[in-house]
């Protein structure tokens, strides 16, 4: 893994909060680091449910 950090150093991640309004929706945060250690967040979303298609 180390090595292959090397040669494609950025990183993308996903990630879930559950329950962060009244309906109780999880909302999803994608966010991307950069070689140099800078992060960002390119993408947040909430869904009503965590099926397979409805993340996609």
């Amino acid at each position: 893994m180390r090595d292959l950090f090397q040669t494609y150093p950025g990183f993308l991640c996903k990630d879930a909060t559950n329950k962060v309004n009244d309906f109780r929706m999880p909302l999803y945060v994608l966010l991307i680091e950069h070689g140099n250690g800078q992060s960002e967040v390119v993408g947040m979303w909430l869904v009503a449910d965590e099926t397979e298609e409805m993340i996609t």
